[in-house]
């Protein structure tokens, strides 16, 4: 039986400065309707605030563990 794939998603750890994201809370919703979890680090200098990526049905974490996938923000 194959199980649930879990999604998480990266704070950015390299420039304080990074606001950008690579999911939206709306992405984060369109996974979660589908049957996909998502984990979130927290991050207060993300764009979108924690509370907004809780709402969307995020599991908020300090350092992921479980994710089969990570996305994140790389430099160009």
């Amino acid at each position: 039986m194959r199980k649930n794939l879990v999604v998480g998603i990266l704070r950015e750890t390299k420039n304080d400065s990074e606001r950008r994201a690579p999911l939206t809370p709306a992405d984060v919703r369109w996974l979660i309707k589908r049957g996909i979890a998502v984990e979130v680090e927290a991050s207060a200098n993300r764009i979108f605030k924690d509370a907004e990526y809780k709402k969307a049905g995020a599991i908020m974490v300090k350092k992921i563990k479980t994710a089969d996938v990570l996305i994140g923000i790389k430099e160009p």
